[in-house]
């Protein structure tokens, strides 16, 4: 009888299947162990690879693509071991991976699944199980960790682990009904996983079985689907799970509580992240935490582009093993660039928050800080007027440290962009634009912008950046205005740029984009939209300056704060 069951879906990426199975069939696996292989309709050359590989590997051709779930399914239905291990083929398991999962198995029973830790070629963790955080979300705990850390390396059950590299019993998986075809690659383990606990099975992690893997390599960043399982997950799960992040956090001794007779001392492991306080305060901390996700985000685009290339650039020769855990953390031996990228490519990067995390919260002092909840937004997009701060896409019409986005906003003109942490740069101070009309952000992808002291510096593209702002707004999501105002002027008019503003405590030039335009009278808003396209949540006109002979002083010029809301 067939002890122990390998199923491996694929779809596309042949090279990738091909140093997979080369590694398992190398390696000294337990007696009595088969191979199923799930062709979910790849249209590369996977049929062939599989066929050179004769009795040695069962396939499972499927004629349509079905996806993760299905493929899964399938693949365990035309398997016979007792034990089924669902492994990815972008894996290198290392040697004794699978016996360890067996004996772990074999020694807990209570275990219907039992998880593997999974690290990225580079010795840093990926996968050491999974926690529920207090969102309700799951998330890899120690991400990022070194492979030797204790916290990684200990055996206990979770809620969750990933099916990247799981053993499951067969008569669990068949009880279950195996994973759920409504989620579209992603999720399917944690839905499967709750399932199995609800139904009073436990889920462990064996630290002991050991996996190289490339997670991402056969997928780009979050799309419109990975959107669509979390909210199938949650629709289900949300309510009916626990928080149990901070419970292994505590355990693992990487927050710590001291106890005074009235107060409570909290120390969080800079491994873990940092403590949110004053700016002062944890600027080191967080400066460590946005350099963390560069480095994340460039092992997983460097894993993704060798993917494209060769599945051997990925881990070295064929014989080569892969390296073992690092005993700490790798030093850095060289700067890391980031390479210029087009406008498609920005549009994409521009939709994943996290590229650009915020450093510290938008501080404009005077004597009205404060007199608006929005003064201090945490803003994801910064238009122009050199206000630029890091963790922030900055944008401009010139070049200049913090600029990832040359862009002339009275046209809608862009002329050159570049990645987080990096400076754009036209190919010459005469170059073509890139691309015109429309900013290169997708649509619904921005969590909110400000724009302060940049407007009034536009003439009859006024309107046209508005709308542009507007269209990549999140629904209900923040558009902050800054602009000054003089007045001493019957009208409100700033004499030494182009913009005419209406501006006092209760009427803007602005309502006219909340679909209220009676009180404006400049010829440019003579016809007011059908629809609102905004909601003004609030508006403040700062006090006049209270420093002697200064510019401000000098034009009794004052600022007005505007803070739009997207509706959508």
């Amino acid at each position: 009888m067939t002890a122990c069951s390998i199923v491996i879906p694929v779809h596309n990426r042949a090279g990738l299947t091909r140093e997979c199975l080369d590694m398992l069939l190398g390696q000294d696996l337990p007696a009595a162990t088969e191979i199923v292989v799930v062709d979910d309709a790849s249209s590369d050359d996977t049929s062939q690879v599989l066929a050179s590989y004769g009795s040695r590997v069962r396939v499972a051709a499927l004629a349509e693509n079905r996806g993760f779930a299905s493929a899964c399914n399938e693949g365990v239905a035309r398997s016979e071991g007792r034990f089924v291990v669902l492994l990815n083929n972008d894996t290198r398991p290392t040697p004794g991976w699978l016996a360890a999962l067996v004996a772990h198995a074999e020694a807990h029973p209570e275990a219907a699944l039992v998880g593997a830790k999974l690290l990225w070629p580079a010795g840093t963790v990926q996968h050491a199980g999974v926690a529920i955080d207090g969102n309700k979300d799951v998330r890899h705990i120690y991400m990022g960790f070194p492979g030797d850390h204790p916290a990684v390396n200990k055996t206990r059950p979770f809620q969750v682990v990933t099916a990247a590299c799981v053993l499951i019993r067969r008569e669990v998986f068949e009880e279950l009904g195996g994973f759920d075809p409504a989620f579209t690659n992603g999720y399917e383990d944690v839905d499967f996983c709750l399932r199995a606990r609800e139904a009073g099975h436990q889920v462990h992690y064996c630290p002991r079985s050991l996996v190289y893997h490339l997670e991402s390599a056969s997928r780009g960043y979050e799309t419109e689907i990975d959107l669509a399982n979390r909210h199938l997950y949650r629709s289900r799960w949300a309510d009916r799970i626990r928080q149990d992040d901070i419970d292994y956090y505590a355990q693992d001794g990487l927050i710590r509580l001291d106890y005074n007779w009235l107060s409570v001392a909290v120390t969080v492991s800079p491994l873990l992240g940092y403590a949110k306080a004053a700016i002062e305060d944890n600027a080191v901390e967080r400066a460590l935490a946005w350099r963390s996700r560069q480095c994340w985000d460039v092992m997983r685009e460097n894993a993704r582009l060798a993917v494209g290339a060769d599945a051997a650039v990925l881990w070295g020769q064929v014989a080569t093993a892969p390296p073992q855990p690092p005993p700490g953390p790798a030093a850095v031996t060289a700067a890391t660039t980031v390479e210029s990228v087009g406008a498609e490519e920005f549009e994409k990067l521009a939709g994943d928050y996290d590229l650009w995390p915020s450093g510290e919260p938008y501080d404009w002092g005077g004597a009205s800080r404060g007199a608006s909840p929005h003064d201090n937004l945490d803003f994801h997009v910064d238009l122009g007027c050199g206000n630029l701060k890091k963790g922030r896409i900055g944008v401009d019409v010139s070049p200049a440290p913090g600029v990832n986005l040359v862009c002339d906003l009275e046209h809608l003109r862009t002329f050159a962009v570049a990645g987080p942490g990096e400076d754009a740069r036209p190919e010459s101070a005469d170059s073509p634009p890139i691309q015109e009309g429309r900013l290169p952000f997708a649509d619904s992808s921005i969590r909110s912008i400000i724009a302060h002291h940049c407007l009034e510096h536009l003439g009859d593209g006024f309107v046209a950046l508005i709308d542009e702002c507007w269209r990549v707004l999140q629904p209900g999501r923040y558009f902050r205005i800054i602009v000054p105002v003089f007045p001493s002027w019957s009208a409100v008019v700033d004499p030494d740029h182009r913009r005419f503003f209406i501006a006092d405590e209760r009427n803007s030039t602005f309502d006219y984009f909340c679909g209220s335009a009676d009180h404006l009278w400049t010829e440019q808003f003579a016809v007011p939209y059908a629809t609102a396209r905004f909601e003004k949540v609030d508006q403040i006109v700062t006090p006049r300056s209270e420093s002697p002979g200064d510019w401000w002083t000098a034009r009794d010029a004052r600022e007005m704060r505007v803070t739009l809301k997207a509706v959508k």
